[in-house]
């Protein structure tokens, strides 16, 4: 395949991982978050060499193609009735559009920092993280 540009050759990394001879090679897309886990649980099982590429357009590449192309993408919020303040999302995801309320000993997300990668609803153990409905924003 051809480069983005046009120019030259596209050389796959997961290709030379494998041509280089290690022993597990994987393609993850960081999004998934449960997925990655597992490829990752796999690669630590595997005695050698293991190789994960995690491949995804960059959140900000992508809201400013969906920007011009006047698109627009799921914003996330806190269900206030779901949150039990137990800070995963903030401890074990750490997010920067996720912040803590102390007000309200609850997480929120900050709608303006929020790429809408759905990482958040993935983490939750209570599903507090839910995407707001069109018009709300």
């Amino acid at each position: 395949g051809q480069t983005p540009h046009g120019m030259g050759k596209r050389i796959p990394i997961e290709d030379v991982a494998k041509a280089m001879g290690a022993d597990f090679v994987a393609v993850v897309d960081p999004y998934d978050i449960k997925a990655t886990y597992e490829t990752v649980k796999k690669a630590l099982e595997v005695e050698g060499v293991s190789v994960i590429v995690s491949r995804q357009v960059c959140a900000l590449h992508r809201i400013g193609q969906m920007r011009r192309r006047g698109e627009k993408w799921p914003i996330y919020y806190v269900n206030e009735d779901k949150c039990t303040g137990c800070r995963v999302c903030i401890n074990a995801y750490g997010c920067p559009a996720i912040y803590w309320d102390e007000e309200k000993k609850q997480a929120r997300v900050e709608p303006t920092m929020c790429w809408g990668c759905g990482g958040c609803a993935q983490v939750c153990p209570f599903g507090a993280f839910e995407p707001m409905k069109e018009g709300e924003q």
